[in-house]
């Protein structure tokens, strides 16, 4: 297929994603509806003296209701194909996630491919796939099954924990082959107080390299004129990113000023020095968000300056009666 024509097509199909602002959430979905959401993102960075400009993420992702119970998620990740880097594995790149949900009295199973998180602590920064511990704490395109505690579940432990997850996961990523390293994390978190959280997480995984085994403490604390403070202690062993490191930390603040949010971050990695960074995200209308930031790494001694724009959209129809004419 001629690549203008791809990429044409695969434009549409983002845009039948985005079309309004209004907010939804998924859990309120009817069988016979469902969500669709779009969010297109360029980003224009300045470093080593070169501007470049890219479509960093272009996504339509859709939550189908099929009974009250179950659920289908598929989420297309266009951006490569928007930037012309489009080949042979077009579907494995594209499909960022296509799982099945299903609810029952003590969790909601997830399976099929998705991204697994070791954490979710706070990432306010404008680019947040620029921070230092980021890529370590994600595993994308991942085949896996997913076991997320119900309050049900959680009672029994007599609510020990808020919440509570469990991932098995195939270690590799973005194709549709099963690897034969896996891996597994838990997750959980626990408020210490009305304004006081704290989450926990570990990790265990396979890769060519031998078995990489880490786990998070972090803790965030949210002010009542909306000022958000986090920090968060990493620790790693065998880490494919961070080869020799043991630990790292992050520590961050962010505070509504004027008609947005400074955000100021500090990261840390043993051996791979620190990040200083600090961003500043408003909205410039209710569907367009601008952020910039900057970025000095005190290892490489390198500044870097990028501003995202982000368009996004969603919109709720009942498929089954549209499909029929009704």
């Amino acid at each position: 297929m001629n690549k203008k024509i791809k990429q044409t097509l695969l434009v549409g199909a983002l845009a039948t994603a985005t079309f309004s602002a209004t907010p939804l959430l998924a859990n309120g979905l009817q069988v016979g509806e469902m969500d669709s959401a779009g969010r297109i993102q360029t980003q224009s960075t300045f470093k080593d003296g070169k501007m470049t400009t890219k479509v960093a993420h272009a996504e339509a992702k859709f939550n189908v209701a099929l009974t009250e119970a179950l659920r289908a998620v598929i989420t297309l990740e266009l951006a490569s194909a928007l930037n012309g880097t489009v080949d042979k594995d077009d579907l494995e790149r594209i499909l960022e996630e296509a799982y099945i949900e299903a609810d029952s009295k003590y969790a909601t199973i997830r399976f099929g491919k998705m991204t697994t998180e070791l954490n979710k602590v706070f990432a306010k920064m404008a680019i947040p796939e620029n921070d230092q511990l980021y890529s370590i704490n994600r595993k994308e395109g991942v085949m896996a099954v997913q076991f997320e505690l119900t309050p049900e579940a959680l009672k029994i432990a007599k609510n020990a924990v808020d919440s509570m997850s469990v991932t098995i996961f195939e270690n590799g990523s973005n194709d549709f082959e099963i690897s034969e390293h896996k891996g597994v994390n838990v997750r959980a978190s626990k408020a210490l107080s009305d304004k006081l959280t704290a989450e926990v997480s570990a990790l265990w995984a396979q890769h060519a390299g031998g078995t990489e085994k880490g786990a998070t403490m972090s803790l965030a604390y949210q002010i009542d004129d909306g000022t958000v403070a986090w920090a968060k202690v990493q620790w790693m062993d065998n880490n494919p990113v961070y080869v020799g490191s043991n630990y790292g930390a992050v520590v961050g603040v962010s505070k509504k000023v004027g008609p947005g949010s400074i955000v100021l971050q500090a990261s840390f990695v043993e051996a791979y020095g620190a990040d200083l960074g600090a961003s500043y995200v408003f909205q410039l209308t209710e569907v367009i968000t601008l952020a910039p930031e900057v970025r000095y790494n005190t290892d490489s001694k390198q500044t870097t300056v990028a501003v995202a724009m982000t368009i996004t959209g969603q919109k709720r129809f009942k498929f089954l009666s549209d499909l029929n004419g009704q």
